[in-house]
């Protein structure tokens, strides 16, 4: 996603000259950790790279903070895939902290399509106040928005 928004295309063979938002800023905030452990990775799967739930928290709060501190943003993606998600989730722990966001100015944003689900998302799953992708898609397109 950072190179779709804030790319330049310097050094990729056919990539365009620039991202979609030429001249934005970028904040990367870390959410995720290597895991040694088959407990958390699954047999045969360790080492792995996975998120807890309590760390994605954690960097909502801290672009929230940003935001309180002065730093223009405008927006928060959460490409962080996992599960399958088809209907809203109200008591989703992230919830309460996309809702801040919302309420200072900052579109959550959360990524539709990694998982290739044409009829959910991955997660956070979909609390209200947060645009998947795949809604906003359908907006731009004229076609109809769950």
């Amino acid at each position: 996603m950072a190179g779709i928004a804030v790319g330049d295309g310097k050094g990729v063979t056919g990539a365009p000259p620039a991202g979609v938002t030429p001249g934005a800023d970028l904040v990367a905030i870390q959410v995720f950790s290597k895991f040694t452990s088959e407990d958390f990775c699954g047999a045969g799967a360790a080492p792995c790279v996975l998120s807890f739930t309590s760390a994605q928290v954690a960097g909502l709060e801290k672009v929230l903070e940003l935001k309180e501190a002065g730093t223009p943003l405008v927006a928060a993606n959460l490409s962080l895939g996992g599960g399958r998600y088809t209907a809203t989730c109200h008591t989703d722990p992230r919830k309460p902290a996309i809702d801040g966001l919302l309420a200072a100015g900052v579109a959550t944003v959360v990524a539709a399509g990694n998982d290739g689900y044409g009829d959910a998302v991955s997660a956070p799953p979909s609390p209200r106040t947060r645009s998947p992708l795949r809604r906003m898609i359908r907006r731009a397109s004229g076609r109809r928005t769950s």
